[in-house]
């Protein structure tokens, strides 16, 4: 048997070297710098005469490339989008699901696998504020959201599953605000409701929708003729973290009789913390709802989940029969047939074995420590002249400085000339009322104040420069 056919002598090498990686990424740059030829030239030769290597030789190699060539996004300095630190027990439990491979694309199948995975979702469901819901993971928001809105047409227009948008009498129009997630708009299109028949509302000063402009979308939108159907809510938008008023939108909603999403892909954090969760108030009125993990949770990428009060929705969007496939199972649809992959990964393992390991509380803990750095981070940078550009509590700022523009230097360029000196890492971007800024974010269960200090210095510095 050759080393490679040798899962133990394999696998304890990949888990002394991924122990390796979590422990020391402290002492690697946050952003890699090896690229261009160097890195091209090292790729190559792994693969170069064809002939057979160790395992362990390849292995170290790859690990070397993931640690030199990539933005280490688990860094406790990175304060880009949205990526935490993954859990070790989450790394381990990503493995045993590459081990045992399990399919869940029906329950017999995987019996052990979708029970974990519904304590999970279970749990999830009653920070949102449900008991009985249906739902499923997934491999991130912009699936959720999709399948939010397949589920949102058949729930609307239960003749479409067989005769598609020809059965519509008048085009159907839903609504999301200036500052949500452009996964609508991949999912306009590809649903065949094209990218017109999503409505950007205006956003209020504090970057959250504008009832009063949406109310007066939906009017004009029924007198030409077009049928709304669907209002999406942000929890926790991706440029701002600006939280849409999530209360009003549900009435609203229900006056209008529209199916309400909450798409709280990072927000959503908030709800595992009593101290935190009056911030998405009003979430619990939802008809779906979009959490993504792998932003929130500290688990390994992808893993979103999507949840809805109306099972029989998934089941009127994704449901059908195949010969080779089993018929409805006595517990209602078959994974399959309530989501839109057929094949399908233990997505959500890593989530069940860190929530048994933590339990509740440690979450907990985790959001707030979050929301503690994000406070102390405006108070940071306020108190060093910075401007911020935001008013959200949680754990993301936008912010500028006066000397930025004095010196000739757009956002993009303060973040480059921050970013390659491999302390820290972060990211400009554009927020719905024109403004370009610089955005942090924590989402990392590493990051301390230290860190924090760390990064107004970085900025400091490059503006001195």
């Amino acid at each position: 048997m050759s080393e490679a056919d040798d899962p133990e002598r394999v696998l304890r090498h990949a888990a002394l070297l991924a122990a390796r990686a979590m422990g020391g990424v402290r002492d690697r740059a946050v952003e890699g710098r090896l690229g261009g030829g160097n890195l091209a030239r090292r790729v190559e030769a792994l693969f170069s005469g064809g002939v057979e290597r160790p395992a362990a030789e390849v292995l170290d190699e790859v690990a070397a490339l993931l640690g030199a060539g990539c933005v280490q996004t688990t860094h406790p300095a990175y304060f880009g989008p949205f990526h935490p630190g993954v859990l070790p027990e989450a790394a381990a439990a990503a493995l045993l699901v590459a081990a045992f491979n399990p399919q869940l694309a029906t329950r017999d199948h995987a019996k052990a696998a979708q029970a974990l995975e519904s304590m999970a979702l279970a749990w999830v469901a009653r920070a949102v504020g449900w008991e009985g819901s249906a739902g499923h993971f997934t491999n991130g928001g912009q699936e959720a959201n999709t399948e939010a809105l397949a589920a949102a047409l058949a729930h609307r227009f239960p003749r479409m599953r067989d005769e598609g948008l020809r059965a519509l009498e008048r085009p159907p129009m839903f609504y999301l605000s200036a500052e949500a997630h452009h996964s609508f708009d991949k999912a306009a299109q590809l649903l065949g409701l094209g990218r017109g028949g999503a409505r950007r509302v205006p956003v209020g000063a504090e970057l959250a929708m504008d009832v009063a402009a949406l109310e007066h979308a939906i009017a004009e939108d029924r007198n030409a003729g077009r049928e709304p159907f669907l209002l999406v809510a942000t929890a926790g938008t991706t440029a701002s973290g600006a939280i849409d008023p999530l209360g009003e939108l549900a009435s609203m909603a229900a006056r209008e009789g529209l199916w309400l999403h909450t798409d709280a892909a990072w927000g959503g954090l908030a709800l595992f913390s009593p101290k935190h969760r009056q911030l998405l108030e009003g979430i619990e009125r939802s008809d779906s709802v979009t959490i993504d993990a792998h932003k929130a949770l500290a688990v390994p990428l992808g893993a979103g989940m999507l949840l809805t009060r109306h099972g029989d929705a998934l089941a009127g969007a994704f449901g059908t029969q195949s010969p080779y496939m089993p018929g409805l199972h006595s517990d209602g649809p078959e994974p399959y047939q309530s989501s839109l992959p057929w094949s399908r990964r233990a997505i959500g393992l890593p989530l069940a074995v860190a929530l048994a390991v933590r339990g509740a509380i440690g979450y907990t803990k985790f959001v707030d420590h979050l929301m503690h750095l994000g406070a102390a981070l405006r108070e940071r940078l306020l108190a060093a002249g910075f401007t911020l550009h935001n008013h959200t509590l949680l754990p993301l700022v936008c912010f500028d400085d006066p000397l930025r523009a004095e010196r000739g230097l757009s956002p993009a360029q303060w973040a480059r000339r921050t970013n390659a000196r491999g302390r820290v890492w972060l990211a400009p971007t554009r927020l719905a009322n024109g403004v370009t800024t610089l955005r942090a974010t924590i989402a990392n269960h590493g990051t301390q104040v230290d860190d924090i200090d760390l990064l107004v210095t970085e900025l400091l510095l490059q503006l001195r420069m």
